[in-house]
C-alpha cells in the first residue's frame, strides 16, 4: 500500500504488472478504474521494459483544475520512490477532462505547453470537436488511438451528466 502526505492512497500489485486496482484521495474512492490495457510500448520500453499495461483512475467526484499541478509534482515522487536504478517502474501522468479538451501534466517544456507552476506545464493532449476527441500534431501516439480517445469520451460524458446534476441544485 502507499500512502503519501498529500493524500492520494493506492495499491500496487507488483506481481501483475505494477496494476493500481485501488485509489483513494484525501479517504475518497477515485471512483472508477478502468481495466488494463495496452499502452504504446515503444515510447516506455528503453524505460521500463516490456509487457506493460495501462490503467486509467477517474475521480468519482468532480474536482478543481487549481489543484492539478501539485497532484504532478506528488505523483512524480511517488514514482521517484518506485524507481530501481533510476528507471520509473510507474507512470502516473494526471490530466483533466472539460467539455472542451484533454489535458495532461507533465514537467518537460516544449512550445505548446502552458507553465503552471512548481516545474509543471499543460499539455493540450486532445479536443473535443464533432462529437468526439480529436488528436493534434503533438499528441502522443497512445492517446491518439480510437479506443483509449473512445474511452474518454465515456468519462467526458459522465463529466457532462455531472456538471448537469450540479446545475440543477443550484
Amino acid at each position: 500500500d502507499v500512502r503519501n502526505p498529500s493524500g492520494l492512497d493506492f495499491i500496487v500489485l507488483t506481481d501483475r504488472g505494477m496494476d493500481i486496482p485501488y485509489a483513494a484521495y484525501k479517504g475518497i474512492s477515485l471512483g472508477w478504474n478502468s481495466c488494463n490495457g495496452y499502452v504504446s510500448p515503444k515510447y516506455y520500453e528503453p524505460e521500463m521494459g516490456e509487457n506493460l499495461f495501462r490503467r486509467f483512475i477517474v475521480f468519482k467526484n468532480l474536482k478543481d483544475r487549481e489543484h492539478i499541478a501539485y497532484v504532478k509534482v506528488q505523483t512524480n515522487k511517488i514514482e521517484e520512490k518506485y524507481s530501481i536504478n533510476n528507471k520509473r517502474q510507474i507512470n502516473l501522468d494526471p490530466g483533466y477532462i472539460s467539455l472542451e479538451n484533454f489535458i495532461l501534466f507533465t514537467t518537460k517544456n516544449y512550445t505548446h505547453r502552458i507553465y503552471l507552476e512548481n516545474g509543471i506545464y499543460a499539455d493540450l493532449t486532445l479536443i473535443f470537436q464533432n462529437k468526439n476527441f480529436q488528436t493534434l500534431s503533438w499528441t502522443y501516439p497512445d492517446y491518439s488511438e480510437e479506443i483509449i480517445r473512445n474511452y474518454l469520451k465515456i468519462i467526458r460524458n459522465r463529466y457532462r451528466e455531472q456538471l448537469k446534476k450540479e446545475n440543477e441544485y443550484r
